[in-house]
């Protein structure tokens, strides 16, 4: 006499996969959603390069920073979904970021000590517990 024997996973196995399938979920969307945060970011410092190319040039042709705003610096303010505003204080550039981005503000020196014509970007970012977001060069 010949038995079926039925082939296939049981209840428990079953059970073990989607248990491990949902702590891997949980570990992966946290780290999903500051990925394309830290994406996002890279919008912001991009939308400086404008900014920074019109204080460039004006430090390298005058031998010395304009004056504050825009205007003064050569540039305009962007502004997009990610980016809420792209200023010139007289020492640096301040971007600041939307919600989208928690509100990262990423702030870009010059610095002319490098050589004469040349114009090198020191990089922070601000606040603290936001910095996560700012690349590597920006912490």
């Amino acid at each position: 006499m010949k038995r079926n024997q039925q082939s296939g996973f049981t209840l428990i196995e079953l059970m073990i996969v989607v248990a491990i399938i949902g702590i891997l979920a949980a570990i992966a969307i946290p780290s999903y959603m500051d990925y394309t945060k830290k994406a996002k970011v890279s919008e912001l410092i991009l939308a400086t390069a404008p900014a920074k190319l019109a204080v460039s040039e004006y430090i390298v042709s005058n031998g010395d920073a304009p004056d504050t705003g825009r205007a003064n610096a050569g540039f305009s303010n962007v502004q997009t979904t990610i980016v809420s505003s792209i200023d010139w204080d007289g020492d640096k550039i301040v971007a600041v970021g939307t919600a989208n981005v928690e509100g990262l503000t990423i702030t870009l020196t010059p610095n002319t000590s490098a050589g004469m014509g040349s114009v090198q970007w020191d990089c922070a970012s601000a606040p603290p517990d936001k910095q996560r977001l700012a690349p590597a060069t920006c912490r």
